[in-house]
């Protein structure tokens, strides 16, 4: 890992980067795909999850390594996972990307930290924005996305409550990096239907994104989202994590 992470130039002072860290079906596919709508051309997604599924189907070698893990509900060795971001995050500097966005990846310390050393997490221009939802909320989502068939290639979802689980446990953890790393977290409250999500999320992508011209045609208030809860306790209180870290 070390020879790759040499490849990577530190570029903080020119690029921007919004990493969206959550579980599955908390809501990052919609706020990615709205962010993608406003900015077209101009924002560089680096979805994890799609570039594993595109290689369980089309790899055999990786389907025959990894597959059953990934059923299974677990996570890719980190080795393999990293070297997958910063497959993408290469590709998308060479094709002249300066504005990025991250999902799937930061998912655990660390991932966070190999983040760090990457540039893509600094104080100034990134943000860290972490979804979280209760596990009804999501078992809710995946019903509805049964119902209409709406998640193709999926072949984890059986394990979401495990998953789920997995996820929550890490997040401690992650805030408490964050903290002493000087990277603000910003929490947003999933359980909330998607539009309201989705809608938040892509004021903190203007935030950083935007430039001058696109400013101009938004009102102020689309800059600044106002999260819905009073304390980190609270958000965290009915999502089944009660000692989180404070931060």
């Amino acid at each position: 890992m070390a020879h790759m992470r040499r490849q990577i130039n530190r570029a903080e002072n020119e690029e921007s980067h919004l990493v969206l860290f959550g579980p599955t079906l908390v809501g990052k596919g919609k706020c990615v795909r709205d962010i993608e709508n406003e900015f077209t051309d101009q924002v560089y997604t680096i979805g994890i999850g799609q570039k594993v599924r595109e290689k369980l189907q089309n790899n055999a070698e990786f389907r025959q390594s990894f597959g059953t893990l990934i059923k299974n509900g677990n996570l890719l060795p980190k080795e393999e996972v990293d070297a997958i971001a910063l497959e993408c995050y290469r590709a998308g500097r060479q094709s002249g990307y300066k504005y990025f966005v991250w999902d799937g990846y930061g998912r655990t310390e660390d991932q966070f930290l190999e983040m760090i050393s990457w540039g893509v997490l600094t104080p100034n221009r990134s943000k860290f924005v972490m979804l979280a939802a209760s596990i009804n909320t999501c078992m809710a989502r995946l019903a509805h996305a049964k119902k209409y068939n709406t998640r193709h290639g999926r072949n984890d979802d059986d394990n979401l409550a495990y998953r789920h689980g997995k996820h929550m446990e890490k997040v401690p953890k992650i805030i408490s990096r964050a903290k002493s790393s000087g990277i603000k977290i910003i929490l947003v409250d999933a359980d909330r239907c998607l539009e309201k999500v989705s809608k938040e999320v892509v004021g903190y992508a203007r935030q950083l994104f935007a430039s001058e011209a696109h400013r101009q045609k938004l009102p102020s208030e689309s800059f600044t989202p106002k999260p819905p809860y009073k304390s980190d306790t609270d958000f965290f209180h009915c999502r089944g994590l009660t000692n989180t870290t404070r931060f």
